[in-house]
């Protein structure tokens, strides 16, 4: 199907379909019915996030909204900031989640929403790209600011930066998105290794880490099942199989283990029946890692034991 394509084409939906029953494109889920004539459309997930910028106990009650009247309101109040409403390129900025409800979610102007695709999309062949749909756009749906080119290699849900002209509500599971894919010109030499591979959940910038260009270490999040203690070789940590192949983990890499544990991997394992004299079966895989700080040190140790009971 692929030598078909002339070098930096558009796949048509048909090469799309063949794509994904060739296992060359991975789109989960997968709804054939949300396939057009040259995208896939994608839906936006239950959660969204957007920066604690103000301190909302003390704005005034008018410029208090949100659930609990506990979320900020972006504005700049006669003339000048806000107190709290600068973000850093250089820090980690906090973030706070929005649910989104059945009724749905009214969405303000002047207010950065980062959202997410239901969907995951992977690929090792083709170059992904989202843009907004149509009908979405039309009432002023912006889906993403600048950042809607993606990368050979991928594999993550993808986040979106939302913004909006006027208020409008919005529903968890609508088609919000569409992804397309095109053929790269010249050979596929690196794939995309990078600090939002692998990612389920809206992301928030992580320009303060580094990057494989950068000449510190890159640092992932990575979600965990349990934590074993191992005499001499530190700390066994179980991670779900197809989070292990989305992150594409690798000896030496330097992760945090949650959010908040620096470590390092040390070793790799991914046999499905793994340190029987330890009691540990499990088809997931197994890294071990060492943490880089006293402190991440002290909490492994307590997620050990934690694991024992």
């Amino acid at each position: 199907m692929s030598n078909t394509m002339s070098s930096g084409g558009v796949l048509t939906g048909a090469a799309i379909r063949a794509a994904v029953a060739e296992g060359q494109i991975q789109i989960d889920p997968w709804v054939p019915e949300h396939v057009g004539p040259n995208s896939v459309d994608l839906r936006l997930g239950p959660t969204l996030k957007v920066y604690k910028l103000d301190r909302p106990h003390e704005l005034p009650a008018k410029f208090q909204f949100g659930r609990g009247h506990k979320i900020y309101r972006t504005c700049v109040q006669e003339g000048e900031f806000l107190e709290g409403r600068i973000l850093d390129m250089r820090a980690d900025n906090p973030t706070i989640d929005l649910d989104i409800p059945e009724r749905g979610l009214v969405l303000m102007p002047g207010i950065l929403y980062l959202g997410c695709t239901m969907e995951r999309t992977a690929s090792d062949h083709y170059i992904p790209k989202v843009e907004g749909r149509s009908s979405v756009g039309r009432l002023g749906i912006k889906v993403h600011l600048t950042a809607g080119f993606g990368d050979i290699g991928f594999n993550g849900r993808w986040t979106l930066e939302i913004e909006v002209t006027h208020p409008i509500r919005v529903y968890a599971g609508e088609r919000i998105c569409q992804v397309y894919f095109s053929t790269p010109h010249g050979p596929i030499a690196d794939l995309y290794h990078g600090r939002y591979q692998g990612d389920l959940e809206p992301r928030p910038s992580l320009f303060h880490l580094p990057t494989d260009s950068d000449d510190g270490p890159r640092r992932r999040s990575v979600p965990f099942h349990r934590v074993i203690s191992v005499a001499e070789r530190g700390f066994m940590v179980e991670v779900d199989k197809n989070i292990a192949s989305t992150l594409r983990l690798k000896m030496g890499d330097h992760i945090m283990l949650g959010k908040h544990i620096e470590c390092v991997i040390t070793g790799i394992e991914s046999s499905s029946a793994l340190h029987k004299e330890l009691g540990i079966y499990t088809k997931n895989c197994v890294y071990y890692m060492q943490p880089t700080t006293e402190e991440g040190r002290q909490r492994l140790k307590q997620l050990a034991a934690a694991a024992k009971r």
